[in-house]
């Protein structure tokens, strides 16, 4: 066509009686790769004690009452309600008011000028908003099923605009954390604030004003682990994923393997790297590397 600099030349092109123009498209927000989508339906009383990764999640309750966190904000999520979370933050979730859950899932690596807008959002969706991302999702997921290449495309497309259109409506209303356990609040706050700092469980106790015992009451309360031993969690086990999630935030800026570890007050550098390699899946000097060729 004898396009130059996005530009059509000037003049007739082939035997058209008029010039066109290209309009070149600007993409604010592109889903690059999907990571994982799913469609769950879990009992009362089920627990998930949390996780953080390098993508972007979005949970939306179709059915049921939940309870979820996100880094040290704690939020009530009813029917209708999408919550989602940006890379490297530290998340839960568990059934609320004994209630079974319906949940649908998608996580995806993102790009795109408008993506800072979405973090930390829990947006309270119409009827017609919850159809569009629930058929985006579905969509995707019947693609992984048959192997379609074109239906993955469409479901990706419709989530894309989905993501545009809440973008163009502007301030979204952002529904308000529902705080339901002040103590809990303030266990979760005190370990982000702290997360430099060498903590025991005795001095985080301390910083929240409660015994041992009463702080690992509360914290099992909310956690997987309902003996607060570190088992299958427990807030030291927590303390570390904190740890983790701040000291991969730290390579992303170009932080030094070393410096981070005494940063964060891990005991040694080579803790560090196992502690950082159990949880990521690679070292953190490899991470560091594979974040600074990807930007």
């Amino acid at each position: 066509m004898g396009e130059e600099n996005g530009k059509m030349p000037h003049g007739r092109c082939g035997t058209m009686q008029w010039t066109p123009r290209l309009v070149p498209i600007h993409r604010a927000i592109e889903v690059t790769h999907i990571v994982h989508v799913s469609d769950k339906r879990k009992k009362s009383g089920y627990v998930f004690s949390g996780e953080m990764h390098d993508f972007w999640e979005f949970v939306l309750v179709c059915e049921g009452n939940a309870r979820a966190t996100a880094d040290d904000r704690i939020y009530t999520l009813h029917s209708g309600r999408l919550l989602i979370h940006k890379p490297m933050e530290f998340h839960s979730i568990r059934s609320a008011d004994e209630t079974d859950l319906h949940l649908i899932i998608g996580s995806f690596c993102l790009k795109g000028e408008i993506l800072p807008f979405f973090a930390e959002k829990l947006l309270p969706l119409s009827a017609e908003e919850q159809a569009r991302f629930v058929r985006a999702i579905t969509c995707m997921i019947e693609a992984e099923k048959q192997n379609s290449a074109v239906m993955r495309q469409e479901g990706v497309s419709m989530f894309e605009m989905f993501l545009l259109r809440q973008y163009e409506k502007g301030a979204l209303p952002v529904c308000e954390n529902e705080i339901y356990d002040e103590r809990y609040q303030k266990i979760l706050h005190v370990l982000h604030e702290n997360a430099e700092k060498p903590l025991r469980q005795r001095d985080i106790a301390r910083l929240c004003r409660m015994s041992e015992s009463a702080l690992k009451k509360t914290f099992a309360a909310h956690d997987a682990d309902p003996d607060g031993d570190g088992t299958r969690g427990g807030i030291m086990h927590f303390f570390g994923k904190i740890k983790l999630s701040r000291a991969a935030a730290l390579l992303e800026n170009g932080m030094p393997v070393r410096a981070v570890a005494e940063k964060l007050s891990f005991s040694s550098v080579e803790y560090f790297h196992l502690a950082f390699k159990r949880e990521f899946g690679i070292t953190p000097g490899q991470y560091r590397k594979k974040k600074r060729e990807t930007d």
